[in-house]
């Protein structure tokens, strides 16, 4: 093989041609000046027979050469015709001044001028020159038929045996352009494979064989030690983020060149990364669900290696959820993830729909309207009896859930208002008087009576008017139910049961209904009473001799009685007739150890009914007086 040389302003020739290599990275500002070098070539390759031995001849060949340089700090006002430029690789060469193209303009930032290779005024390329206000770049076409013209490391060579990837040349390149020059660099030519420009085919026969190669040669300063920088642009630290795959871009540089950017995402294998724009490199990995741990590493050409510390990210996977709302009474859901939903009965149910992140806690509140009630949520997903029941919802979001919150004409307006009645027991000693107020959404206090004892209630009714919860009273507790109850004449009552630490009682109370003004109560009036023990009442200890006195009924339904029993205990009480005229007649006597209770009816003409009398056995000193219990007869008869 042989070497032509060409003559321009200055000889040259060319030395190198492998596989790609990056050379298009930006140039840092605070950089030393380097070269970037590359090359491509097509070419025709033929079998010459006159020849002793095989040798290539180049019939027609295309040869593109490019180098880059850094222009920091250079002017660009004060170029002119006269700035000189001069560009050498190896044994390379060209130089002049912008003036030489015939197409210079004061300004112009690409100059072109014509080459004649050979001197015989024939155009066989182009010398092109194009500047910014950070790189210089030179490019030179030759694209004439010019036999001899072949790659440089294949010159190198001179036909040596050689593995692909093991080729390393070591050149000097320099440049000059606008008083800033680059001179006396070591520059690596470095490439995984080179191919011999020749072809064996059979002997004695003309042959024409045709094939493309295509090189690019990286041209940089010398070998360092030095790691390249590295960093992650994105995801930014501790991010939380909603889809998989996530996007992850680094960024890395060298004073050379960087060969390799690699991410590990929880300790898996390490994953490389794709070359984007200058200095930019890109993956996509497929985090998963919760908190992930990335590591980046870059290795430069020359066998540097960093690896950044870690970058972690939390992956939230999203779902939708659906909230809407159903039945014949109307109302609003709120959160603070949605826009507030307003339902009503005669028009169509509207729906929210949302993204939400898996597990999280959902809070959402159901609001009836007036005249309503909440009557529950229901899902497509399990919720328990509390969660179903509480118009302020809480439930762990699971992708698809639908919540719906359902209404219902509110039933309290019907079944609210004052109760009053007896507390009943088989035990003397339990019985007592319990009184309610319901208010018109289901909300309730109340106060039990039992003996000595006074149990203070608080709570709200179910839509079904229904009620189980516990009272404590002294470090004991007792379970309370309670349940709103419609009856066939369209009267409501308040039934239920106080139980535990001993007590076992029942409950039952009738609505207050009556009115001084709006509804006034037909028993209004005086009543003349008479208490009288049961004949057959078998305690000895049980007075026989009658009680009396006077019961006042109002206007508003309230009968207040004063009187003195058999034995000349005094008693003065007033409670609330029922719809009925039903009067619960009670009292505590003795101290509140002993009671009086039981049901009268008022009637047309007056009133009657039975009642309980109890006094315990008490000390007197030290002699224990006896008490009783029995049954009276009450009868009353109106006044005039």
């Amino acid at each position: 093989m042989h070497a032509l040389l060409w003559y321009f302003p200055v000889c040259l020739a060319f030395l190198a041609s492998i596989s790609p290599v990056d050379a298009q990275n930006e140039f840092a500002r605070d950089f030393a000046p380097t070269i970037t070098f590359s090359e491509t070539r097509f070419q025709n390759v033929r079998f010459d027979s006159e020849f002793e031995f095989y040798d290539v001849v180049y019939t027609t060949a295309s040869s593109s050469i490019s180098a880059r340089a850094s222009l920091q700090g250079v002017d660009l006002a004060t170029l002119n015709a006269e700035t000189a430029f001069a560009f050498s690789l190896g044994d390379f060469g060209f130089e002049g001044v912008l003036g030489d193209s015939p197409n210079y303009t004061l300004g112009d930032r690409t100059i072109t001028i014509p080459i004649d290779a050979d001197g015989d005024e024939t155009r066989v390329g182009n010398f092109t020159i194009r500047y910014s206000e950070t790189e210089v770049t030179f490019t030179l076409n030759v694209n004439r038929d010019v036999q001899g013209l072949f790659s440089p490391v294949a010159y190198s060579l001179e036909g040596s045996e050689y593995e692909p990837g093991q080729y390393q040349d070591t050149l000097t390149g320099s440049f000059e352009f606008a008083g800033r020059a680059a001179t006396d660099l070591n520059v690596y030519v470095v490439g995984p494979r080179v191919q011999i420009y020749s072809k064996t085919v059979a002997g004695g026969t003309d042959n024409e064989e045709t094939f493309d190669a295509l090189a690019d040669v990286a041209v940089r300063g010398a070998s360092d030690d030095t790691p390249p920088d590295l960093a992650f642009a994105a995801p930014a630290a501790g991010v939380k983020v909603h889809v998989s795959p996530q996007t992850v871009t680094l960024t890395s540089s060298d004073e050379h060149e960087v060969a390799a950017v690699q991410v590990q995402l929880n300790g898996g294998e390490w994953i490389d990364a794709t070359p984007q724009a200058a200095g930019v490199w890109t993956l996509e990995a497929p985090v998963v669900k919760g908190v992930n741990t990335m590591f980046a590493r870059a290795r430069d050409v020359d066998g540097n290696e960093r690896i950044t510390g870690a970058r972690t990210l939390t992956f939230a996977p999203l779902g939708t959820l659906t909230v809407t709302a159903a039945g014949t009474g109307a109302g609003r859901i709120s959160a603070s993830f949605l826009t507030p939903l307003d339902y009503a009965p005669d028009q169509p149910a509207p729906l929210r729909t949302v993204q939400i992140e898996e597990d999280e806690m959902l809070r959402l509140t159901a609001t009836p309207a007036a005249n309503s009630a909440f009557n529950g949520w229901t899902a497509n997903v399990a919720l328990t009896e509390a969660q179903a029941a509480s118009p302020m919802l809480q439930v762990a979001f699971t992708p698809g859930l639908i919540l719906t919150a359902r209404f219902i004409p509110n039933p309290f307006l019907q079944l609210s208002g004052k109760f009053s009645g007896l507390v009943t027991s088989d035990q003397a000693t339990q019985r007592g008087f319990f009184s309610s107020k319901v208010n018109a959404k289901g909300g309730f206090t109340a106060q039990v009576r039992i003996g000595r004892e006074k149990l203070r209630v608080r709570g709200e009714f179910s839509n079904a008017g229904q009620f189980t919860g516990s009272v404590r009273k002294g470090g004991t507790f007792h379970s309370v139910t309670l349940q709103l109850a419609t009856l066939g004449d369209g009267s409501v009552q308040l039934l239920g049961s106080v139980s535990g630490g001993g007590i076992e009682t029942a409950l039952a109370a009738d609505r207050a209904v009556f009115n001084a003004r709006t509804n006034p109560a037909p028993q209004a009036g005086t009543y003349s009473v008479s208490i009288t023990a049961d004949p057959a009442n078998t305690d000895p200890n049980y007075p026989g001799a009658p009680g009396s006195g006077r019961v006042v009924v109002s206007k508003s339904g309230v009968a207040r009685f004063a009187g003195v029993l058999g034995d000349g205990t005094r008693v003065s009480f007033g409670t609330s007739l029922s719809e009925s005229g039903q009067w619960p007649f009670f009292a505590l006597l003795y101290g509140k150890r002993g009671s009086i209770s039981g049901d009268v009816q008022f009637t047309v003409a007056g009133l009657e009914g039975k009642v309980d009398w109890f006094k315990p056995a008490t000390f007197r000193g030290p002699t224990l007086v006896a008490g009783f219990f029995g049954e009276s007869d009450v009868a009353g008869t109106k006044l005039e």
